[in-house]
């Protein structure tokens, strides 16, 4: 005994003694390792509503992301065999979890357009969802289809679960629009069956939303994505703890 510390010289203790000295950093690392995130969905994602959207998931958690909208979307428009702008423009975001992104940064655009152009998207993997799953290889897939109409909802969560069968699905339920109940059992019909699928609600985010390409102004759109990033993060706490940095 030797200032109130006792000398250990057994090999042995001295090892273990280390281990538990380092678990809580190991478990830190662990925490903060990068989760791929890849969000599919409609004009509001290609607009000021998906932009501010990946800006806020970014600033939640350890995040790779990449954000594939198509305007006028609906679940087969990601289904069909070739991904393309047929309707009225597109926005390929992507952003890594070391990434610097300010309240007002500029997300990264790979690719887009606010216009139709008739084209096939996507050329880095090979214009369409199965390549898309292969190349990103999702821990979370974010869906935000239903908004436009109800079409195949179940084609796409089985394309989905044939290349990322243990994938986190969260389906973003539509916004205020008509016939609001079809469209959330539509998508409730298709995942209902799936353990790792679930439903995030976001008809009460912002109201009725507009037809126009962006649908919301921005700092509508800022609110209305804020809260729905919390509720992604918030659900994931509960599953997923070790996913998230916490703050």
């Amino acid at each position: 005994m030797f200032g109130g510390f006792t000398s250990v010289t057994n090999p042995r203790l001295n090892w273990l003694n280390l281990v538990f000295a380092l678990f809580p950093l190991l478990g830190v690392a662990q925490r903060t390792k990068a989760i791929h995130v890849l969000m599919l969905g409609d004009s509001h994602m290609v607009g000021y509503f998906g932009e501010h959207l990946q800006r806020y998931l970014h600033q939640k958690g350890s995040f790779h992301i990449l954000s594939v909208a198509i305007g006028g979307a609906g679940s087969y428009t990601f289904v069909a065999p070739v991904l393309k702008n047929n309707c009225c423009g597109f926005r390929i975001r992507r952003t890594w979890a070391d990434d610097s992104i300010g309240f007002n940064s500029p997300i990264r655009v790979v690719s887009g357009s606010l216009v139709a152009s008739k084209k096939d998207i996507g050329a880095s993997w090979s214009r369409n969802l199965d390549s898309l799953l292969s190349y990103w290889q999702p821990d979370l897939i974010v869906v935000e289809l239903g908004n436009n109409r109800i079409d195949n909802h179940l084609g796409l969560i089985q394309k989905i679960r044939a290349n990322r069968p243990n994938s986190l699905i969260y389906w973003v339920s539509p916004f205020l629009r008509p016939n609001l109940s079809a469209r959330v059992a539509g998508i409730q019909s298709a995942i209902k069956q799936d353990r790792n699928a679930l439903l995030i609600k976001a008809w009460d985010l912002a109201g009725h939303d507009t037809l126009s390409s962006f649908h919301m102004p921005s700092a509508k759109a800022r609110k209305a994505s804020e809260r729905l990033a919390s509720r992604i993060c918030d659900t994931l706490k509960l599953r997923h703890r070790d996913w998230l940095q916490f703050y």
